[in-house]
């Protein structure tokens, strides 16, 4: 038992380095410095700072009014669900590239090592990451409980509550996973099945949120008492999914270690499950995962002919980045789709009901034809462009994504040129696709002008050329070339983060320089055309010229 436990331990920490990598650390000067990389950590979570300001207010309206009627455990039943089922969606879109998947798979199932402590490592490793989202969740809710309860048992009980919160929505995830691994030749592909699971996620990210809208707007008042009293079915849906969470909630609003116990064996209950029903569904499942993963196609005299006409090379290159975009599951979740999500909910709200009183009152607001309205337009659509842009991340990986293969880049009869803006018009046809979904969004909200909106994408595109031309830099500088599973290319790499938090200072600084400094359209114009042309051609410029050389100084 001891000997497992410490081949368990091992496992993990050896998990956690080769993912994590050089994750607290970066190069400066041509040396790896550890306090960089603690520094780009901290200016992330400032960044997210804001979201979590939202949470605590929010949270604060809803403990006070639960409070106020006696039943505080609902509301913090709620808040503590809500992270669930946060950490159920994430870890539904990554359990299977982590179980499955990744490539150390396949040099530990010949190893003397018990099935259990294999699962045990990865099921740990994951529990580690989906902590760091739990707890971000959770300091916004134990903020606003202060008003409420003691403070020192309230600290004891969230922090043993936090421990149990990831555990069975995690559970859940990866039994799924292991099932229609298991059971389907779909699953068994990692291209579909992780592009399937990820659409998944990003789909009940979508209705959770246009479903809490849908509440939130069309709730009277009757039902909100009722919910406040816990005569609902909403408090109950939400519990029963997660039932260790009522009793954590409990624990914390009563200061009671009796329900935190209960919320203990539950946890513990899940856990003892999860290793019967992984112990069932893990080795079979992956077991020649890598020989059912493709069907073979025969190909017709058309097809070869097809296959052999000439084309430029810019073309093929394209192509071919465009062909290993979105045959990633990994490059395309987190470096495409997530770019998606926002716009789509947007457009998403339009469709539930009671919202076109709101949108109504927002246009006849808005005179489009009041000058100062107009350069505002025009400030907005081009900071648009921006948003769009660096929310994509596909130039911003594009060499960290190529790992020990990036030598054919030397190799291959294409100019180092021709590589560097296939890559880059990659991201930036992704990112005009991005910019349409919030064009789409703005003329249903607004609808504006139809030469409103050709001067406004006119406006954005020099920024979608500048803002993928500066992350294919940044890359370039300094690419993530060694990686066992391509998440660690997109997913564990600063190099994306940069032209993404500097896309949102930009639209932030945009914003107050025009809702201060522009009133004429005409000078909103010309001036904001003029500076981002004329950025994106120095970017442009600068990104082929040293592109030659980073590529030249990569061996």
């Amino acid at each position: 038992m001891s000997r497992d436990l410490s081949m368990w331990s091992s496992l993990t920490k050896i998990f956690m380095k080769t993912t994590m990598g050089d994750f607290f650390s970066m190069k400066v000067g041509g040396k790896e410095s550890k306090w960089a990389g603690i520094g780009i950590l901290l200016l992330i979570v400032v960044a997210f700072l804001p979201a979590l300001w939202v949470a605590y207010s929010v949270m604060s309206i809803l403990f006070e009014a639960f409070y106020l009627l006696g039943n505080l455990h609902l509301g913090i039943a709620i808040g503590i669900s809500m992270a669930s089922l946060i950490v159920f969606i994430f870890s539904l879109m990554a359990a299977p590239a982590l179980f499955y998947f990744s490539k150390d798979v396949e040099y530990l199932l010949p190893l003397p090592i018990k099935p259990t402590v294999i699962i045990g490592s990865k099921f740990t490793m994951a529990l580690l990451y989906e902590y760091l989202i739990t707890i971000a969740i959770m300091v916004p809710i134990t903020w606003a409980l202060f008003p409420y309860v003691s403070t020192v048992w309230l600290i004891i009980n969230v922090v043993l509550a936090t421990i149990t919160v990831p555990i069975v929505p995690l559970v859940y995830s990866t039994i799924i996973t292991m099932f229609l691994v298991r059971v389907s030749r779909f699953g068994r592909n990692p291209d579909r099945y992780a592009l399937f699971i990820g659409l998944v996620g990003i789909v009940l990210s979508v209705v959770f949120y246009t479903g809490v809208n849908h509440m939130m707007i069309n709730i009277d008042p009757e039902q909100i008492t009722d919910i406040m009293l816990g005569n609902t079915i909403v408090i109950n849906s939400i519990n029963w999914i997660f039932p260790n969470n009522s009793f954590a909630a409990r624990a914390i609003a009563e200061n009671s270690f009796i329900f935190q116990a209960i919320n203990y064996g539950i946890t513990i209950i899940a856990i003892i499950v999860f290793f019967i029903l992984a112990k069932m569904l893990y080795l079979k499942g992956v077991i020649g995962l890598s020989e059912s993963g493709s069907n073979v196609k025969k190909m017709t005299a058309e097809d070869i002919t097809r296959s052999a006409q000439g084309q430029s090379q810019f073309k093929s290159y394209l192509m071919k980045e465009l062909r290993l975009l979105f045959r990633s599951p990994s490059a395309l979740l987190n470096c495409v789709l997530g770019a998606f999500i926002m716009p789509i909910m947007i457009i998403a709200m339009m469709f539930i009901q009671g919202q076109g009183a709101i949108f109504s009152e927002l246009q006849e607001v808005i005179n489009f034809s009041d000058s100062r309205t107009f350069a505002l337009s025009f400030v907005a659509m081009s900071a648009i462009g921006i948003l769009s842009a660096s929310m994509v991340t596909v130039t911003s990986t594009a060499i960290s994504r190529e790992g020990q293969n990036f030598f054919i880049m030397k190799y291959i009869p294409v100019s180092y040129r021709t590589q560097l803006n296939a890559k880059a018009f990659s991201g930036i046809i992704i990112s005009f696709i991005v910019l349409i979904f919030y064009i789409v969004a703005v003329v249903i909200i607004l609808q504006p002008p139809i030469y409103l909106i050709i001067i406004g994408t006119l406006l954005a595109l020099p920024n979608l050329i500048a803002i993928n031309y500066l992350g294919l830099l940044i890359d370039l500088a300094k690419p993530k070339l060694v990686w066992d599973n391509e998440q660690v290319a997109v997913k564990q790499n600063w190099n994306s983060l940069i032209p993404m938090f500097g896309g949102w200072a930009l639209v932030i600084g945009m914003g107050i320089v025009g809702w201060f400094f522009l009133v004429n359209p005409i000078v909103t114009f010309v001036a904001l055309f003029a500076i981002t042309t004329a950025l994106a051609i120095a970017v442009y410029s600068l990104t082929i010229s040293r592109g030659r050389n980073f590529l030249n100084q990569l061996h």
